[in-house]
C-alpha cells in the first residue's frame, strides 16, 4: 500500500514544518477563547464508523411541538489551518485525506485530526455549530451559525445505535431523547427529499481490508442501516444550509464562496434510460414496469431489494448529468437543493476549510478577497475526488489479481453493457470486473440485451459464473468468460 501510495505521488509522511505547527496549536489550542460561544451543557455525541478516529460531525436533536431543533457541531478546522501557514500549504496541496487498505495518508497531522480538532469525546472541543429548526413536515425553517466550545459525550457508532434503536442493546439514558429525536427527524427529512422527488439509489460502501502473511485482501458491501440514513440527513441539511448563508453574502467582494453542483440528467439521456429498463423488465411482472407518470425517484424507491434493482439503480446513477464546484450558486440535483456546499468534512477535504474560512469572513464582514486561491482550492478538490478514484481502482485490481490468479469460479451479477464490455459485480468480492466482447466470439450488446450469434444470451440483471480463462499481457488485464 505505501508502494501504492508513492507511484501515485502521495506521502504518508507530512512535512516536518507541518508537523511543527500542529505541536504550537497543541500547546495554545485556543478552546477557552471568550469569543466561542460556550456550548458544553448540550449532550452532543458522534456518530461513526466504529473504526474512525477523524470525528469531523457531533449531534444533538430536540423534539420540540411541532418538529425539530438540531444542533450539528463540525470541527473547526480552520482555525487550525490558518492561511500563510505550512498546514495551509500543504492542505492545499494534498487536496484531501487518501484511504487505502490499511493505510490512510493524512491531509493534517495525527495530533490534529485524530486528537485536538477531531470532536473526541470527554473533552472541550472548538466547533463551527448549526443551530437549525424544522417543522413536523421536515422543512428547516430558519437556521444559525455560530463558533462554540461543545463537549462530546460519548463516541457511538452506526451499528451501535441502529442495534439500540431496535431494542437489541442499551445506551445510556441521557442520549434516549437526542437519538429518538434524530430518527423521527430523520424520517420526516427522507420524507421530505421523497415528496420532492430525490432519488434514493440502491448504494453500499466496498470495505477493502488487509490481513494475513502473505498479504491478503478482503472486500465486502456494507449497506447502509436507517440510522446512518438519518444521520446523513442532517449532514446534508447542514450543507444545504451553509451554502443558502454564503449564497447571501456571495456579492460581498471579500467572500470567495464554492459550491458543489449538480446536473440533471438531459431529457434525451432520460428516455434512453426508459428504453433500457422497458428492455430489462419486459418478460417481468407489473411492479418492476416504469410506469409514464411515474417519476425516477418513486419508481426506484418502490422496487423489491433484489439483484437486478441494483443494475437499474446503477444505470440511473450513470443517467445523471455532470457535477462539480463553481464560485456562484447552483443547483444540485441529487440532494434537490438550489445551493449545496462542502461544510461537514473539514479535516479531511481542503475545500472543507476554505468554506469554513469564507464563512466567518462572510459573518465577520471582513476578509482577504485571492480568487487565484479560490481556483486552486476548487482544482484540489477536483484532483483529490479522481484521485481517490484511481486510489479504488488500483486497490480492487490487486483484489481481482489475487482471485484470479488462484484459479476457480465466482458467481457475479450483469451491472451493464456498452458496446464493447459487458460490466459485472461478482457476489464474494463483491468487486467490479469487464468482460471485454472481443474475447466473446459472436457476442455483441443490444441495449441491455447480449445477443450471441443472434440469439439473447444474457441481459443486465442476470446472474451468472465467470472464471478467468488467462490473461492479455499486451494488454495488462485479464481475460474473463462466462459458462
Amino acid at each position: 500500500m505505501l508502494a501504492l501510495a508513492e507511484e501515485l505521488g502521495l506521502r504518508a509522511q507530512l512535512p516536518a514544518a507541518c508537523e511543527a505547527e500542529a505541536q504550537d496549536w497543541v500547546s495554545s489550542p485556543g478552546i477557552d477563547e471568550a469569543s466561542l460561544v460556550d456550548r458544553t451543557d448540550l449532550p452532543f455525541v458522534t456518530i461513526d464508523e466504529v473504526q474512525s478516529k477523524d470525528l469531523d460531525q457531533a449531534l444533538f436533536v430536540e423534539q420540540l411541538d411541532r418538529g425539530w431543533r438540531a444542533w450539528y457541531a463540525i470541527a473547526d478546522a480552520a482555525h487550525f489551518v490558518p492561511r500563510g501557514g505550512a498546514l495551509f500549504a500543504e492542505a492545499l496541496h494534498r487536496g484531501a485525506t487518501y484511504y487505502l487498505p490499511g493505510l490512510v495518508v493524512p491531509m493534517l497531522p495525527r495530533a490534529l485530526c485524530e486528537d485536538l480538532v477531531s470532536l473526541n469525546p470527554g473533552v472541550d472541543r472548538r466547533a463551527l455549530l448549526f443551530c437549525m429548526e424544522l417543522g413536523s413536515d421536515g422543512r428547516c425553517t430558519s437556521s444559525r451559525i455560530e463558533r462554540a466550545r461543545i463537549h462530546s459525550r460519548a463516541k457511538l457508532d452506526y451499528d451501535g445505535v441502529q442495534a439500540w434503536l431496535e431494542g437489541r442493546v442499551e445506551l445510556p439514558t441521557e442520549l434516549h431523547p437526542s437519538l429518538h429525536a434524530l430518527a423521527s427527524m430523520g424520517e420526516a427529512r427522507l420524507a421530505e427529499a421523497e415528496s420532492r422527488d430525490v432519488v434514493q439509489v440502491y448504494r453500499a460502501e466496498l470495505e477493502m481490508t488487509v490481513a494475513g502473511a502473505p498479504l491478503r485482501f478482503h472486500a465486502r458491501l456494507d449497506p447502509r442501516n436507517d440510522l446512518q440514513r438519518y444521520n446523513e440527513q442532517l449532514s446534508l441539511l447542514a450543507n444545504i444550509e451553509g451554502a443558502r448563508l454564503l449564497a447571501r453574502h456571495a456579492s460581498a467582494p471579500h467572500v470567495q464562496a464554492i459550491f458543489r453542483t449538480h446536473e440533471p440528467p438531459a431529457p434525451e439521456r432520460l428516455a434512453v434510460l426508459r428504453r433500457e429498463i422497458s428492455s430489462l423488465v419486459g418478460g417481468l411482472s407489473g411492479e418492476w414496469r416504469w410506469r409514464r407518470d411515474e417519476s425516477l425517484a418513486c419508481y426506484l424507491r418502490r422496487l423489491p431489494a433484489q439483484p437486478l434493482r441494483r443494475a437499474i439503480s446503477r444505470q440511473a446513477l450513470r443517467s445523471g448529468g455532470r457535477s462539480g464546484f463553481q464560485t456562484s450558486p447552483g443547483r444540485h440535483h441529487g440532494v434537490g437543493a438550489d445551493a449545496y456546499a462542502r461544510f461537514t468534512a473539514p479535516m479531511r477535504e481542503m475545500v472543507g476549510v476554505f468554506v469554513h474560512k469564507e464563512t466567518w469572513e462572510a459573518l465577520a464582514g471582513r476578509g482577504d478577497a485571492d480568487l487565484r486561491l479560490q481556483e486552486q482550492v476548487m482544482e484540489g478538490a477536483l484532483r483529490s475526488k479522481q484521485l481517490q478514484r484511481k486510489i479504488d481502482s488500483s486497490c480492487e485490481r490487486l483484489v481481482l489479481d489475487q482471485l484470479f490468479e488462484s484459479g476457480g469460479s465466482w458467481p457475479a451479477t450483469v451491472m451493464g453493457l456498452s458496446s464493447s464490455k459487458l460490466h459485472l459485480q461478482l457476489d464474494d468480492p463483491p468487486v467490479d470486473a469487464k468482460l471485454y466482447l472481443r474475447d466473446w466470439p459472436g457476442a455483441r450488446a443490444d441495449g441491455a440485451v447480449l445477443r450471441v450469434e443472434g440469439r439473447a444470451a444474457l441481459r443486465v440483471g442476470d446472474s451468472v459464473r465467470v472464471r478467468a480463462s488467462g490473461r492479455d499481457e499486451q494488454r495488462d488485464r485479464w481475460r474473463l468468460a462466462l459458462f
